[in-house]
């Protein structure tokens, strides 16, 4: 490297690190440096230079600090909405049981309620037939009991379980015998 003083002025140029190839030319305008002398400083200087510095470091490192911090809150953060993600999936779950669970429930309530309106439609068969034998007790001759019976006969289990259809057959019988 060869230095060159030009009023004040220190001129470095560059020598290229040597090559093996021999083509390599001087070094050009671009790789002259210009620089100047530096001064001496005092010790009040350095003190302030050292102090500067200090604070520089201790800016980086609570800047690093809070970085981390903000790191170990973001963390903690995504912990949070991870933990009530798997919350609201084991909820989720559960209900899933639940609802899995819900049909047997619901079939039980079903067959119960089945078995309840057969025993009621039972009960109406069974008085129903006590009613017809009750009628058919009354009647005076035979003749009026084979007819009586024979339009009796006709009721089904459908109408005698569901009463509007009864009445309204029994109504028809009784418009027949009105006349």
């Amino acid at each position: 490297m060869k230095i060159v003083e030009n009023n004040g002025y220190v001129q470095q140029l560059e020598s290229p690190p040597p090559s093996p190839d021999p083509r390599q030319s001087s070094p050009t305008e671009d790789e002259v440096k210009t620089t100047k002398r530096r001064k001496k400083l005092s010790d009040k200087q350095l003190a302030a230079l050292a102090k500067g510095r200090a604070r520089v470091q201790e800016n980086k490192i609570k800047r690093q600090q809070s970085r981390q911090a903000e790191a170990r809150q973001q963390q903690k953060n995504t912990e949070f909405i991870n933990a009530g993600l798997k919350a609201s999936r084991e909820a989720k779950d559960i209900k899933k049981k639940l609802k899995a669970y819900e049909p047997s429930v619901s079939k039980e309530k079903e067959i119960r309620s089945k078995l309840q309106k057969k025993k009621q439609n039972q009960m109406k068969i069974k008085s129903w037939q006590s009613l017809r034998e009750e009628t058919l007790e009354k009647c005076e001759s035979v003749e009026d009991f084979d007819e009586l019976s024979t339009h009796l006969d006709t009721i089904t289990e459908e109408e005698i379980i569901d009463e509007s259809l009864l009445t309204n057959k029994l109504n028809k019988i009784f418009d027949n015998y009105k006349k």
